[in-house]
């Protein structure tokens, strides 16, 4: 059997925090929905963190500092 690197997945526990989410309902909900790309390992969620640190970028608005000079 074929073990994943676990280096590479972050757990939805993971996500919960960095995301700071007291609730991990939240994330697994995300998990089943498919908003988040993820699968089950036993009855653990798994999301890999090189697809989630570009959806966590991608959520955030993006923000353009305003120069002193046009205010």
């Amino acid at each position: 059997m074929k073990e994943l690197p676990v280096s590479d997945y972050y757990t939805a526990s993971e996500v919960a925090v960095i995301l700071r989410q007291t609730k991990r309902d939240k994330i697994y909900t995300m998990c089943r929905s498919g908003e988040l790309k993820a699968f089950l390992f036993g009855r653990t969620w798994l999301i890999d963190k090189e697809y989630f640190d570009k959806w966590r970028k991608a959520q955030l608005p993006s923000w353009t500092p305003v120069s002193k000079a046009n205010l």
